[in-house]
């Protein structure tokens, strides 16, 4: 009976592509939820070991705050704006 329903799921059930596909889904969910647990830290983990090897400083460069040039009449309409919050 075992025999038959395997022999059944192996020919039936598996072959089909939906099927498949909801199985190779399912792996990857599984995947990044055990990512999301532990695999980030492992992966900073990982770097601090190659990053000790092979020499290079172990920091996040900081990036550049952009700062774009306002117009004359920009700055006009930012105190006007900031005057009426503050009136509020």
């Amino acid at each position: 009976m075992i025999r038959s329903e395997a022999k059944s799921l192996a020919t039936n059930e598996l072959g089909e592509y939906e099927f498949l596909v909801s199985i190779v889904i399912w792996g990857l969910v599984e995947f990044f939820k055990k990512y999301r647990d532990t695999g980030f830290s492992n992966a900073l983990e990982t770097a601090r070991k190659i990053v000790i090897d092979t020499g290079v400083d172990p920091i996040f460069p900081q990036k550049r705050v952009i700062q774009r040039k306002r117009k004359f009449d920009e700055i006009s309409n930012i105190l006007s704006v900031a005057l009426q919050s503050s009136e509020e």
